[in-house]
């Protein structure tokens, strides 16, 4: 079952930034410079963190906060109106 969660980073190294912010917008949504909303099941979250393991060092932040449906319906924009989409945004590859 697919679950949502933020992800944010604080990258020392510019390369570094590069790489993760290039990974994490193949796997979510960005909503602010280093913060991340996806919506991913446990193997997909798994691999995810494999592969920022690989491109991140013990210098940078990494925060992953999973979200319960109580906290999505909580969450407000600046303007007030609910910030979180019931689903995710669906991609068609052709």
């Amino acid at each position: 079952m697919k679950k949502w969660f933020i992800i944010s980073y604080d990258i020392r190294n510019e390369k570094r930034l590069r790489k993760v912010a290039k990974l994490m917008e193949g796997y979510g949504q960005r909503i602010q410079y280093s913060v991340f909303r996806l919506h991913l099941n446990e193997r997909g979250l798994e691999h995810l963190r494999w592969k920022l393991s690989k491109c991140t060092t013990a210098e940078d932040g990494l925060l992953i906060t999973e979200l319960c449906e109580k906290c999505i319906s909580r969450l407000r924009m600046r303007n007030g109106e609910n910030a979180w989409p019931d689903e995710p945004e669906k991609w068609i590859v052709l």
